[in-house]
């Protein structure tokens, strides 16, 4: 039973990450506006997340391989937090631009350990059905 509930916090987790990329093409005008950028501009605040999570991410999870995981996801997800405070602070384009990266590697992090300890806490006759041998 205890394991369902993290099961659910860490599903939680990663909807939050996943929701946080692209919370931006939301209020995109309105940003851009503040910044007094282009829109096309804020719109790479969002791409330099999702690189950083598919680029930057699998390269870190390599060099922490040894690493416990419960002690890396609460750091990756503790980084992660904090970037997006920082998101509230008024910043320039160029160090929003880092911010989103910090968010983007962590968040990648985050939802990979993540999923794989999810996997590891279900129960055996609970888990996916083994695939069909062709």
């Amino acid at each position: 039973m205890k394991n369902k509930w993290i099961i659910y916090i860490l599903a939680l987790a990663v909807f939050l990450i996943g929701t946080i990329e692209y919370i931006i093409t939301g209020v995109i005008e309105m940003i851009a506006a503040d910044l007094s950028v282009s829109t096309s501009e804020v719109g790479l605040l969002v791409t330099v997340f999702a690189l950083a999570a598919a680029i930057i991410a699998p390269i870190l999870i390599a060099f922490t391989i040894n690493i416990d995981r419960k002690m890396l996801l609460v750091s990756t997800l503790s980084v992660f937090i904090a970037s997006n405070g920082l998101m509230l602070v008024n910043l320039s384009y160029e160090t929003l631009l880092w911010v989103r990266i910090i968010q983007g590697a962590s968040g990648g992090i985050a939802t990979v350990v993540a999923m794989a300890v999810s996997t590891r806490l279900v129960e055996k006759e609970k888990g996916a059905m083994p695939s069909a041998s062709f």
